[in-house]
This record gives structure tokens, sequence and C-alpha cells, in this order.
């Protein structure tokens, strides 16, 4: 078994730290500050890349070529609907059709961010129960993650440093 420590938190002795679930929440951009959506019950993160297939006639396996295909994400998150701020913002993002600016946080901070469409929101409730809501977001475009101290590496393998809000190219891929 291979486990991947760069992806999870560490005590100061090195040793491995759980990540509970309730800790893995969407943050969207409001203008001033990024903001947790309330009520969240659930919360995904699929990152996902389309292979490109290189095989030629004649060879007895298959080949994908590395570095090829287009790199996405989605986040799917579900919780309670109410009428707060975050919740309305996305609404009326989606029926804009506007873009969102959004990350992924965890016990550690931020796990990945970039621009995301509103694919889809959905309410639903029972007689005896309360309203829920379940959403969609689709990358659209780049979208990073961090590395070592406050650099980012995006999905075009450019490494970049926030600076007061805004990003400074390190080293281009």
């Amino acid at each position: 078994i291979r486990i991947f420590t760069s992806w999870c938190a560490s005590d100061t002795e090195g040793r491995l730290v759980l990540k509970l679930g309730r800790d893995f929440v969407l943050l969207v951009n409001d203008g001033l500050s990024y903001a947790r959506v309330e009520a969240q019950r659930s919360t995904s993160l699929s990152i996902s890349s389309e292979s490109v297939d290189s095989t030629v006639k004649g060879d007895n396996w298959r080949d994908i070529l590395q570095g090829a295909g287009i790199n996405s994400a989605q986040i799917t998150l579900s919780g309670v609907a109410s009428n707060s701020p975050m919740y309305m913002l996305l609404l009326s993002k989606k029926i804009a059709r506007e873009h969102i600016d959004c990350r992924i946080d965890d016990t550690v901070g931020a796990f990945l961010v970039g621009i995301f469409k509103i694919v889809s929101i959905a309410a639903s409730g029972t007689h005896n129960g309360e309203e829920t809501y379940d959403i969609v977001l689709q990358s659209t475009g780049l979208f990073g993650y961090p590395t070592a101290g406050n650099a980012w590496q995006w999905d075009s393998g450019d490494d970049v440093l926030w600076d007061g809000g805004d990003m400074v190219l390190l080293e281009s891929a």
C-alpha cells in the first residue's frame, strides 16, 4: 500500500493525522472574501483528465500519451436549504449564468481553488423533513492546489504564489 503523504496533514513528529469530513467544505468568493456555504452536509471533489490514446496499428498494448488530455474538477455538495446569503448568491449566479470563484478547504487550509460554473442547483423536501439542496460545480479553466509554503501548482504545470490576493508566476511549465 502506498500512501501519498503530500495530500495528508501531519503533526510535528511527521505522523499522519486523520481529517474530519465536516472540515471539508466549499467557500465562495462573495466579492469581499471567501465565505462558507452554510448548512453543508456533504461535499465531494473529483479531479479527472481525459486520456489520449496514441496506440499505433500493430501494437499489442494500448499506449496513452503522457501529459495530454483535458483536466477538469467537479465539486458536488448538498445540505439544508435556507435563505442564507451564500445560498442566495449561488442561486442568483446560476440564474444569471455567471461563474464563481471558489475553493475547497479542509483542516489544513485551502485544498483547491479555481473558477467554476454552477452546472445545477436542485432543491427537494419531504412532508416531515427539511428542504435540502444539491449543487454541482464544474471547473471552467485552470484550478490550483497548494504545494510548499504559499505556492500553488496549477493544472497547467505553472507554479504561482499568492501575493496579497494576486497570483505571481514563479515558474512556467
